[in-house]
């Protein structure tokens, strides 16, 4: 049986489309580039990004440079309206484990493309036997079009799967009156009045999240605005342009804190590959791709926290809760003694060498930056 695998001339760089294209028709990479770049007059330097259009559009979805190389290979490329309907701006990862498995796809989310065969997924950044949708690199990316095509003839049947994303739905658990024994007036009245102040809460609390994310989008248009003045004008970090932008927000009714942070996070998200290196997309879908819809997340994405490690976390707590280096040391050795009581003649055998050889300690704690 025949395995679907990325192109033997398969290699990284912008040919996202060419490499999908290739993988569900079992051609080479070299021959799909020739021939699109044939198709649609690119120049002989031309990297292998495509023009498509997205479900949608006013333009046929098969008219863009994919769905007419997936015509010419003879992969009888087709939109499914259903299909498309119901996973339309879902993430990746959850529709190619649910795709029907009698045909193959090619999915653009965004500015990318991906082949999906057997719930795996490949592109030029995945392994040649494709990559599972728990570990494919852009899992979280939103599906903006699924073409279907056929399976290649050598390919042996499958059972069709055909789970369907489960809908919010609650089916309610229906129990037999005999069952349910009576309850008296008091704890009647009391279930009322909780379902009137939960659904006071309810009420409220909507309203409250409707308001955090219109509140939300603003920011993150704000953020957009920002970022593509700072590309466009070139405005580097630290520098007197850079002191004059921050002036004008000021100027303009931004408070001095938000104004500071404004330029950090956006000086910051503007050396981002992902925003660098688009091509043909907005800022704003670059950051629906990644799903990043408040400050919090683009600060995350921007400043990245190392996560520090288990040894770092408890010598930290020691250190907290002690004055010190002797008392932070038995503290830690407690601790192993607690959860091992063998080790309590071990720990008492280190005291006593420390307290014997007190310039050790400072090797294993500084005090000093406890405060």
């Amino acid at each position: 049986m025949t395995i679907y695998s990325t192109p033997v001339d398969s290699k990284s760089g912008p040919n996202c489309g060419p490499t999908s294209i290739a993988t569900l028709t079992g051609k080479t990479l070299a021959e799909v580039m020739d021939f699109i770049r044939k198709d649609r007059g690119y120049k002989a330097n031309w990297k292998g990004s495509t023009r498509n259009h997205r479900w949608g559009s006013v333009c046929p979805a098969l008219d863009g440079d994919i769905g007419r190389a997936l015509t010419h290979f003879d992969a009888n490329p087709a939109v499914d309206q259903e299909l498309n309907e119901r996973y339309n701006k879902c993430q990746i990862k959850t529709v190619a484990q649910v795709l029907p498995q009698d045909k193959a796809y090619l999915i653009l989310t965004g500015s990318h493309a991906q082949a999906c065969v057997n719930g795996l997924i490949f592109d030029q950044n995945t392994s040649a036997e494709g990559d599972s949708p728990k570990t494919f690199w852009g899992g979280k990316k939103k599906v903006a079009l699924i073409i279907t095509v056929d399976r290649l003839t050598q390919f042996e049947e499958t059972e069709p799967m055909t789970t369907v994303i489960p809908m919010n739905d609650v089916i309610p658990m229906i129990v037999p009156e005999t069952l349910v024994p009576a309850l008296d007036e008091q704890v009647a009245v009391a279930a009322a009045a909780i379902a009137e102040h939960e659904a006071a809460f309810q009420s409220t609390n909507g309203e409250a999240k409707a308001k955090r994310a219109t509140a939300n989008v603003s920011k993150i248009e704000a953020y957009c605005e920002l970022i593509y003045a700072i590309l466009s004008q070139k405005i580097r970090k630290g520098t007197k342009r850079s002191g004059q932008f921050r002036a004008a927000l000021e100027a303009a009714g931004v408070s001095k804190a938000c104004a500071k942070r404004y330029m950090e996070i956006g000086q910051a998200a503007a050396k981002l590959d992902m925003v660098k290196d688009r091509v043909g997309v907005t800022i704003a879908d670059v950051f629906a791709e990644n799903d990043i819809k408040t400050e919090a997340a683009l600060k995350n994405v921007c400043f990245p926290t190392v996560e520090k490690s288990l040894v770092e976390k408890l010598v930290e707590a020691a250190k907290a809760g002690t004055e010190t280096d002797d008392e932070a040391i038995q503290a830690l050795l407690d601790a192993v003694a607690a959860i091992n009581p063998a080790a309590q003649d071990v720990a008492d055998t280190l005291v006593n060498v420390i307290n014997r050889h007190g310039d050790l300690t400072p090797m294993l704690f500084d005090h000093s930056e406890a405060a």
